[in-house]
């Protein structure tokens, strides 16, 4: 799977790496770091509904991790 580089974000394909990220996080929600991207890029547009919502999801992970460690 390839990884955006900040080159890539800075050449303003912005919807082919939110494309890029949603699918990842959808085919896989652990990859927690995919989500933080995902979020990252959708506060960047300024899409701060969808920044926060994965957000929230990421808290969620966390919750979910440390009640499962006990």
């Amino acid at each position: 799977m390839h990884i955006f580089s900040p080159q890539t974000i800075s050449t303003h394909e912005y919807a082919k790496a939110v494309k890029y990220y949603d699918d990842a996080v959808r085919s896989d929600p652990s990859k927690t770091y995919m989500r933080f991207e995902l979020a990252k890029l959708y506060y960047e547009l300024g899409r701060m509904p969808h920044a926060q919502g994965e957000v929230e999801k990421l808290v969620g992970a966390l919750d979910r991790l440390r009640a499962s460690r006990g």
